[in-house]
């Protein structure tokens, strides 16, 4: 005698079948049930295929691009208390250089015209007598690299 269960899942898979037939998806119904077992209780049991996954390969990561050094350099700065340019250039461009870590000193002058620079990188140093900004600074330290 066969269990109402069994009963059931037999009417189901058959009406699905009949269904999978009247509209041409018959192939399909049969692909997809791959063996009928029946266990010892007379329940058939039905086991779909396990379909073939081959698993993603990890996505290596792109290299990261090597940060390019910053120029730094060692700067000199003559000065006097008096100089409106030196003061200017104090509030306007100390901050700038010493954000990059560059190394600044700051000398009072005795003589000669100020401001004046001494920019030294790589072992090389130029002079600059003047204003100038950070633009120019950089620009300097990188001639000298």
């Amino acid at each position: 005698m066969i269990s109402y269960q069994a009963f059931r899942e037999k009417i189901f898979i058959g009406s699905m079948c009949v269904v999978m037939f009247i509209f041409g998806t018959f192939t399909s119904c049969i692909q997809s049930v791959k063996e009928v077992v029946t266990p010892s209780d007379d329940k058939p049991v039905i086991v779909d295929p396990v379909p073939d996954v081959k698993p993603e390969p990890k996505p290596t990561p792109a290299p990261e691009p090597k940060p390019e050094p910053k120029p730094s350099g060692k700067i000199v700065m003559y000065t006097s208390d008096s100089c409106i340019w030196c003061i200017r250039w104090k509030s306007d461009e100390l901050k700038k250089v010493q954000d990059a870590g560059w190394e600044f000193t700051e000398v009072q002058a005795t003589s000669g015209r100020v401001p004046r620079f001494d920019v030294t990188a790589n072992g090389k140093t130029i002079q600059h007598t003047g204003y100038m900004n950070m633009a120019t600074l950089r620009g300097i330290v990188e001639r000298l690299k």
